[in-house]
């Protein structure tokens, strides 16, 4: 049952069992606090921090956010590159939430780790180009802006 679902999800993000709380907190569809907990999830446990992390990118794209929390969370899983064809996804997606927010380094970071494992991965080539030109083209259109 619902009520069930919610104890157990209460009970293992107080007992710090954050992975265990966030897939009971997704059972349940509250995705803010499943996001949370993902991000929760300590670095340590090397099979876990992927698995939530993937879970994070995910429900980040979903809710459309991004915070100084969930970066910092994905450091290490960024730099890591991605391991199998089911992080491949995340990567790009990654990189796409990254553009939402005008993050242009951070998404051309997530599309280069992509690439640097699959070259042909859906657009992933061309849209690392586009995000190139359009961090190029900030500078120069804030400097007419500044000029006028």
């Amino acid at each position: 049952s619902i009520g069930r679902v919610s104890e157990a999800a209460n009970l293992f993000a107080e007992a710090g069992m954050p992975y265990e709380a966030a897939m009971s907190y997704l059972e349940l569809g509250d995705t803010g606090k499943s996001l949370e907990n993902f991000i929760r999830v300590p670095r340590s446990n090397k099979q876990r921090y992927r698995k939530a992390a993937a879970q994070a990118v995910s429900l980040a794209c979903e809710l459309n956010v991004l915070s100084f929390r969930l970066e910092h969370f994905l450091t290490e899983f960024i730099a890591s590159g991605p391991v199998d064809a089911r992080e491949f996804e995340t990567f790009y997606n990654l990189g796409m939430l990254y553009e939402r927010h005008t993050l242009m380094e951070n998404a051309q970071e997530a599309l280069k780790k992509l690439i640097a494992v699959d070259p042909q991965y859906k657009d992933a080539k061309a849209k690392l180009e586009q995000f190139v030109q359009q961090a190029a083209a900030s500078p120069a259109v804030y400097e007419l802006i500044r000029d006028q």
